[in-house]
């Protein structure tokens, strides 16, 4: 006997996603492509009982939080699409001109050498920066930057010159002007708020701020933001606060190269060491022994290679139970690299990580803006602003 109003699970399958309450009588759900719904504690039930209110089942097949068979075909795509960038090759391209440094800032992450050291040893050679340029290039992805490290990068200007130079002459010769047009339309017009890593001099020195003590301060810095658009109408924004948005909203998965899953290592970003080694995250400057993958002078398989994806196959949020079960692993993202300098274990437990604890309070803190009052933070997505500007004209000009 069949219930008037009520739709059975022989109809669906669960396609189940853990849920995390938000609020009181608020539970949240997120797909794996992205979508999320926010259910009262009585719905959030019914997705574990034998049958839910049609409306229920309605809403959630729509979502593709259960497979039916009207939208089985429609969700595998929308996870093809959500999972498109992971297989673009990468866009940012890390180039270390040179090891030395004339500082020595007790939170670098680095481990730079002497301002007095070699130069033949610790600087890229500009024939080496071509070959980075020409290897970078060869990247599937046709949209791509440069992005210029070191220690001091500029204490070695004749490798950026070669990198600058190689490279537009390969772009006028292809004819490619993305990455113009990239750096036109971009405007800086928010602030990065970013955390101590446990890498290079920062680690030696065991320089400590604590991830409780970091949490408050950046929490309390996005009220204030917030506050300020609230003011002013301004579209000023804290750089996460974007991604997390654009993973909440997006069709696609965000390019972010920290917060993919798998993460962005080799898939969305290469780094090249001052004498052309090869990395698979910035962050594995400072362990090389470990990390390293070749060099562009000598590698030939590099992406065939089962090392190379290491990091990557590392990285998946499924391999840990705990990840497996949480309601944001289809958002959240690890570094291998980051679980390795602080466990020394190849093997991650990022649930134990301040990541873990940064990760949830981001996501928990966006959430409930959304719930609350979601203006001031949509104004914190780039362009945003403007286009509210426009709506609102619109919307006192008479017919």
């Amino acid at each position: 006997m069949r219930i008037e109003g009520k739709r059975y699970r022989d109809e669906w399958l669960p396609n189940f996603y853990p849920s995390r309450e938000l609020a009181p009588d608020r539970w949240l759900r997120i797909s794996r492509t992205g979508k999320t719904v926010v259910l009262s504690a009585a719905e959030d039930r019914q997705i574990s009982e034998i049958y839910m209110d049609a409306p229920l089942y309605e809403r959630l097949e729509r979502t593709g939080h259960i497979l039916t068979p009207a939208n089985a075909t429609r969700v595998f795509q929308e996870l093809k699409l959500w999972q498109l960038r992971y297989y673009a090759g990468p866009e940012l391209q890390i180039v270390v001109t040179t090891a030395t440094c004339n500082l020595a800032c007790t939170y670098c992450h680095m481990n730079p050498q002497p301002l007095e050291s070699s130069a033949d040893e610790f600087d890229m050679t500009p024939e080496t920066a071509r070959a980075v340029v020409e290897f970078a290039m060869s990247s599937p992805n046709s949209r791509g930057c440069f992005e210029f490290q070191g220690g001091e990068p500029f204490l070695n200007f004749a490798a950026i010159r070669a990198v600058v130079e190689h490279a537009e002459a390969i772009n006028r010769a292809a004819g490619l002007k993305e990455m113009i047009d990239f750096y036109f339309d971009e405007g800086f017009n928010g602030v990065g708020l970013i955390r101590l890593k446990p890498l290079g001099f920062a680690r030696k020195g065991e320089l400590k701020f604590g991830i409780t003590r970091f949490m408050e301060a950046y929490l309390g810095g996005l009220e204030y933001i917030l506050d300020k658009n609230k003011t002013s109408g301004r579209a000023f924004q804290e750089y996460m606060v974007p991604v997390v948005l654009a993973k909440i909203l997006g069709e696609s998965d965000t390019g972010f190269v920290d917060w993919r899953n798998p993460c962005g290592d080799i898939s969305g970003a290469i780094i090249y060491d001052y004498d052309g080694e090869i990395l698979p995250v910035d962050e594995a400057r400072s362990m090389r022994d470990v990390f390293a993958l070749g060099n562009v002078r000598s590698v030939t398989e590099l992406m065939r290679g089962k090392d190379t994806f290491r990091t990557m196959n590392l990285s998946l949020r499924d391999r840990d139970a705990t990840c497996r079960e949480c309601a944001y692993n289809p958002y959240c993202g690890v570094n291998p690299v980051l679980e390795y300098a602080r466990t020394g274990s190849l093997e991650p437990r990022p649930h134990e990580s301040d990541d873990c604890l940064y990760t949830l309070s981001l996501l928990d803190w966006t959430f409930k803006k959304l719930l609350e009052d979601p203006l001031p933070l949509m104004l914190m997505v780039p362009s945003m602003g403007e286009h509210m500007g426009e709506l609102l004209e619109r919307a006192a000009t008479p017919a």
